[in-house]
């Protein structure tokens, strides 16, 4: 609980939760926005597992976790990596391809590879003990400006506002900023509108305020819920009708869209998985075999040089990165010869639990299973 002067008292009124609405709140007013958050938090909070601890390891595998990925389909994960891996020696130490798995469904693998890397730095610089300021932390690979100044706010109460996109929405919406959030010099303006709102409280709770706001109230476009906000009589964008533009995200180019044909070799119920190259989309994962461009059942048989083996077609399948999307034509191919570097060959039946398949190719094996059960 806040505890207000009498001057307070006379130029404001309360809310249902005890908290104080000026009377007329100017659009600077850090104060208020930092008190109303985190007693909003202090009231609402959600009950998640990684709130339970001030872990720097657990933390950082949450945050990370939490990039790209809802919050509810996190949880499972959360507690499983967490068995499997409890420090982060064991993650330093772990086997790259076991660790794979253990990742495999939440994809963005290059976040987990870097995590890896992280915990090996750790060992290696910091004797294995997380480093404690928001600085140091932002030296670790995949760690960024928000992750940084999450774990530091949370684990050590260092006083740094943690900005990602959940923030940039609620803090655009509140000032009414109709500038392109995605800018570097927005950005960089509204963490600092978020940083003078951490001066007047604790960075962990209004931190993680931020981010329950953002989940239950403050959520993207006509979904908001802004008659239970408690910043509504102070929000620019609520009061001038505005929540559903902003915050305004202007990227530079959409989305490149790419063809292939994935090939799906089978030999005595053994199914081809190759090794995809160390750098680029879905680096050192196993995946199934793709050739660019989308090929007939004929131009497949001549691309193979082979016109006795049995060739099937799977379907056609797309998969979306954030950054393009794969557009492809699966065949089942049976009774061919298969060069194996690089590759291996799977118990068909064993290809979805043993092995780090990404989602892209998890989406044609189902399919063939569908297929066979019919």
């Amino acid at each position: 609980m806040f505890i207000y002067s009498i001057q307070e008292c006379e130029m404001h009124s309360f809310d249902l939760y005890g908290i104080l609405i000026p009377n007329e709140v100017p659009m600077n007013n850090e104060k208020y926005i930092a008190h109303t958050l985190v007693e909003y938090y202090q009231h609402h909070r959600r009950d998640l597992p990684w709130r339970t601890t001030k872990d720097p390891y657990k933390i950082w595998v949450s945050e990370i976790m939490l990039q790209q990925t809802r919050v509810e389909a996190v949880k499972g994960y959360y507690a499983r990596f967490l068995k499997e891996l409890p420090t982060l020696t064991a993650l330093a130490t772990v086997e790259e391809d076991y660790l794979m798995k253990l990742w495999e469904g939440l994809g963005y693998y290059s976040r987990v590879r870097n995590m890896r890397k992280a915990a090996i730095q750790v060992q290696e610089k910091w004797n294995g003990e997380m480093p404690k300021s928001s600085t140091d932390l932002l030296t670790l690979p995949g760690i960024g400006k928000y992750t940084s100044a999450a774990i530091a706010s949370i684990c050590y109460n260092e006083p740094i506002a943690a900005l990602d996109g959940n923030g940039l929405r609620v803090f655009a919406r509140l000032y009414g900023i109709e500038e392109n959030v995605l800018d570097p010099k927005v950005e960089n303006m509204i963490r600092e509108k978020m940083q003078r709102c951490v001066d007047y409280t604790v960075a962990a709770d209004l931190n993680q305020a931020v981010m329950d706001l953002a989940s239950s109230i403050c959520t993207p476009k006509a979904s908001a819920k802004c008659e239970q906000c408690p910043l509504a009589s102070i929000c620019k964008a609520y009061q001038d009708g505005m929540v559903e533009r902003l915050p305004v995200r202007l990227t530079k180019s959409s989305k490149k869209s790419e063809s292939y044909t994935v090939l799906v070799f089978r030999r005595d119920h053994l199914i081809l998985l190759e090794k995809r190259s160390d750098k680029g989309l879905l680096a050192s994962l196993y995946g199934l075999p793709m050739i660019e461009g989308e090929l007939s059942k004929e131009e497949l048989h001549t691309y193979l040089q082979n016109d006795t083996c049995k060739i099937q077609e799977i379907g056609n399948f797309q998969h979306i990165f954030t950054h393009k999307i794969w557009n492809m034509k699966a065949y089942l191919i049976d009774d061919y010869e298969v060069p194996v570097e690089d590759s291996i060959w799977a118990k068909e039946e064993e290809v979805m639990y043993l092995y780090a398949l990404p989602t892209a190719f998890t989406k044609i094996v189902k399919e063939i299973y569908t297929q066979r059960e019919r």
